[in-house]
């Protein structure tokens, strides 16, 4: 993704990388992609099963990448397939919305058994300062249940630090899926 990854370029089909995006309308889900989008070609958007999915060639190599944004307002029943066939899920909520949170844990049956890697997105503002004993509670129980996923913490504000972070993450997942070992 960024100029520092180096990856062997490799003849033949890409290989594909996927990964999901679940959040609530609270998270800016399309400025986490498009912040993560700068690094490579967009090719196709289509939408398919409550889901918007975005498929890119990384520059740096022969790395396909597709990232699938579920959308909150639909049912998510119909996403069986693309999560079986995904490296990588984004959990995303927003700490300051009780909704964002109760949003992540409705779709956790839907995880069962999936392979893929866990990133639970944490966003939060900066007017976001003294949250309720509810909110930390509900927090607190998010976490129990995925006490197996990555955590991660951005601010919506995306200032350059929040940028470097998502890079990382992103980073990490496609490392992962690649079975690659991302420098650090």
């Amino acid at each position: 993704m960024a100029g520092s990854r180096k990856r062997k370029r490799s003849d033949g089909p890409p290989v594909v990388v996927r990964i999901l995006l679940f959040g609530c309308k609270e998270f800016d889900k399309t400025r986490l992609v498009s912040n993560f989008f700068r690094y490579v070609h967009p090719e196709t958007t289509r939408y398919e099963n409550a889901a918007t999915v975005y498929s890119h060639i990384l520059d740096c190599d022969n790395t396909a990448c597709q990232i699938v944004d579920v959308d909150s307002r639909e049912e998510v029943g119909g996403l069986c397939n693309l999560l079986e066939q995904a490296n990588a899920v984004f959990l995303c909520y927003y700490i300051g919305s009780s909704s964002s949170i109760r949003y992540i844990n409705s779709v956790l049956g839907l995880l069962e058994g999936v392979k893929a890697t866990l990133y639970l997105v944490r966003a939060s503002t900066d007017d976001v300062l003294c949250l309720s004993r509810r909110l930390l509670h509900e927090e607190r129980c998010l976490k129990s249940k995925l006490s197996n996923a990555h955590s991660v913490e951005i601010k919506l504000s995306l200032t350059a630090e929040s940028v470097k972070s998502i890079d990382k993450v992103f980073d990490a997942a496609i490392g992962h899926a690649l079975k690659y070992k991302v420098p650090k």
